[in-house]
């Protein structure tokens, strides 16, 4: 089970609540010198932790990355988002 922790500018995801296995200083997307709120950071962890709980690629688009800094998402539409990219990696 992947879970997160929120750092100063990002966010870490833990596996087994204890060991790292990413740490995202900064946006995935727009680089070093951006930062998001403390929300968004939160909004795209559990999107990673969604997408590799159901055993997807972890990586962040920008469309997922907007969506999430423009709108609050629910824990279930960040759910569905991961489900989306799975089903789309698995499409080709």
């Amino acid at each position: 089970m992947y879970t997160y922790q929120l750092t100063e500018k990002g966010y870490r995801i833990l596996v087994g609540g204890v060991a790292p296995v990413i740490d995202q200083p900064h946006s995935p997307n727009f680089g070093l010198n951006f930062t998001h709120t403390p929300e968004v950071n939160e909004r795209l962890a559990k999107l990673v932790c969604a997408k590799l709980n159901i055993g997807t690629h972890p990586v962040v688009t920008v469309d997922e990355e907007l969506d999430l800094m423009q709108n609050a998402r629910t824990d279930e539409e960040i759910q569905a988002m991961a489900e989306a990219f799975k089903a789309q990696e698995a499409n080709g």
